[in-house]
């Protein structure tokens, strides 16, 4: 019985320190009666994200899968990815991938090149992000402007930027 126990805390200690491919089918979370929850370890999901961002960006300290609703032409229930930090008003956010209640970083049998990027939304008033659809297409928006903004100005006092991890 001890032996058992040993064996099942190393391997459960070696999956929570492996890396996490962003660009993977990976199943992320599941959803449950009482919500959306992590199938891995939130601190590994942080580490490795800023392990791909670098030294230069503020660090995310925390993350959780969101529930969602489309704003646009379409309003339809979606989960994502949500990274926050208390140092800035910085959040990252990916879409996930809902199969059956299992949700993964990227689709299984789908390609749709939106969904493969992170988008971070960063600034003072009304800076969440948003999935919209138009067109039957979706995007994040950082707001609730369907506008792109370089630099916080007066009227636009929110920043959004999109990265895409290659393998």
């Amino acid at each position: 019985m001890k032996k058992l126990l040993l064996t099942i805390t190393l391997l459960i200690t070696a999956l929570c320190q492996a890396q996490i491919d962003f660009n993977s089918k990976t199943l992320i979370g599941e959803v449950t009666p009482n919500g959306p929850v992590l199938l891995i370890e939130e601190s590994t999901l942080v580490t490795e994200i800023n392990n791909n961002f670098g030294s230069n960006v503020t660090k995310l300290e925390k993350c959780k899968i969101v529930k969602g609703v489309t704003m646009g032409e379409k309003e339809e229930e979606f989960y994502y990815l949500k990274f926050t930090t208390s140092i800035t008003n910085k959040t990252l956010v990916k879409y996930l991938f809902n199969y059956n209640g299992k949700l993964y970083i990227d689709p299984v049998n789908e390609t749709e090149p939106y969904q493969y990027s992170y988008t971070s939304c960063e600034g003072v008033e009304d800076c969440k992000p948003h999935l919209f659809v138009i067109d039957g297409e979706k995007g994040w928006t950082c707001g609730t402007s369907l506008v792109c903004v370089a630099e916080v100005t007066e009227e636009n006092k929110c920043i959004k930027s999109s990265s895409v991890f290659m393998p």
